[in-house]
């Protein structure tokens, strides 16, 4: 199964100080009490490109 990476650069406005990547092959449950604080947040765009990897990865592509 091929790897979908998704890629961000540092952005002062999405909470990025490093340069960052979504490794949606290496899908981990945490506890809601594990998180201790949010490291940034997505757009829209980068939101449905997340999804449309994340259903790939996971076999629920169509």
């Amino acid at each position: 199964m091929s790897v979908a990476i998704a890629l961000h650069r540092p952005s002062a406005a999405k909470g990025l100080r490093l340069r960052s990547q979504i490794m949606t092959d290496k899908i981990n449950a945490l506890r809601r009490d594990r998180i201790r604080r949010v490291l940034g947040s997505l757009d829209s765009e980068t939101c449905e490109r997340l999804n449309s990897a994340l259903m790939t990865v996971t076999g629920l592509a169509r």
